[in-house]
């Protein structure tokens, strides 16, 4: 055996697999953005704006890194790849029916003073816990500044949105002196309990448990006073219906189309919507305005959204989102309510 040949050979093996080991690293290695214009404009504006330290800045962001996932998570969310029949059962279920009427009873008073002080509906406020964290079991992985971060820098067609909550995240963390390399949330940097994004945090967060603190991560009670108050600010009416059924009682026309894609908000008068062709079904009495929906591509199933199925879509834009969440409320009163009445009776 040619020993000499054979020692050469395993020299250059080795020396191929170290070389692809330190290329595949090297390839691997995260990429930070101390260096990008948009990081150092920011810096500028911090710095102006807020009185923000510099360096101070710089030092954090050198631990912050570009993630792939999250320009991928945020390629393809649920809202608009799936179907409604698709969707619909990853949040309307037995388990979340269930896991939603425990939540309520266990959080009872604080969703009853809720209610009372701001005029949302215990129902909605638990649906909103269920359909962002499964009432907080799931309240995202992803470190909030490196979402953030990499959408504003990496993700031009919604970069300017997430350059201000990025700015808005820091100043969040500094006014509650939490470290920001260690908050978690979701890939679109949404936080807690309620899934609030910093913009949100800062404005409509509250204190709903006495400590001082509006805690939406570890407290379901800051939570719940939370929800209620965005709720409120952005205009639910309470005893309001949310979402109506309706039919078509003409054939499809350009001016049905146009109402079936209008803006989410509701501004549609009745009675023109039923020169459209489209009339609640069955009919009941009231002024509404509203804005005609449909959930699956046939367009056969009209439903009318009202202003509080607006309000619903203020906390995510998605007619899917609103739909289940309305559902999801209704089903967890409806057994709620339920088996509060069977208990009322086994106790007489």
């Amino acid at each position: 055996m040619n020993y000499g040949l054979l020692s050469r050979k395993l020299q250059l093996f080795f020396g191929l697999v170290l070389t692809m080991l330190f290329t595949s690293g090297a390839q691997a290695a995260p990429q930070n953005y101390l260096q990008h214009p948009i990081f150092l404009n920011m810096l500028d504006e911090l710095e102006k704006e807020e009185q923000f330290n510099r360096q101070d800045l710089i030092n954090l962001f050198q631990e912050v890194y570009r993630q792939d996932a999250i320009l991928e998570a945020m390629s393809r969310p649920a809202e608009k790849t799936k179907t409604w029949g698709e969707y619909k059962p990853i949040f309307v279920n037995e388990q979340g029916i269930e896991k939603g009427v425990k939540f309520w009873s266990e959080h009872e008073e604080t969703l009853r003073r809720a209610a009372m002080e701001f005029n949302v509906p215990e129902a909605m406020i638990v649906a909103i816990i269920g359909v962002e964290t499964r009432y907080g079991s799931y309240k995202g992985k992803h470190k909030v500044i490196e979402s953030l971060a990499t959408l504003a820098f990496d993700y031009p067609p919604r970069g300017k949105f997430f350059y201000g909550q990025l700015k808005q995240f820091l100043v969040l963390t500094r006014k509650y002196q939490w470290d920001p390399l260690n908050v978690l949330g979701s890939y679109a940097g949404a936080m807690g309990y309620a899934q609030f994004i910093p913009s949100s945090y800062l404005k409509l967060a509250i204190d709903y448990d006495g400590n001082g603190i509006p805690d939406l991560i570890n407290s379901p009670e800051d939570a719940i006073g939370s929800i209620a108050n965005y709720f409120n600010h952005h205009g639910w009416m309470p005893g309001q219906p949310v979402l109506l059924p309706a039919k078509k009682v003409k054939s499809d026309s350009e001016d049905m189309l146009s109402l079936l894609n209008k803006p989410l908000k509701p501004t549609t008068t009745l009675e023109t919507a039923a020169k459209a062709g489209l009339v609640l079904s069955p009919a009941i009495p009231g002024n509404f305005l509203v804005r005609p929906f449909t959930f699956e591509d046939k367009q056969e199933e009209i439903w009318f959204g009202l202003n509080n199925f607006f309000v619903i879509t203020e906390y995510n834009h998605s007619k899917l989102y609103a739909r289940a969440a309305y559902e999801l409320g209704s089903a967890i009163e409806e057994r709620f309510t339920r088996k509060a009445s069977l208990s009322i009776k086994e106790d007489n």
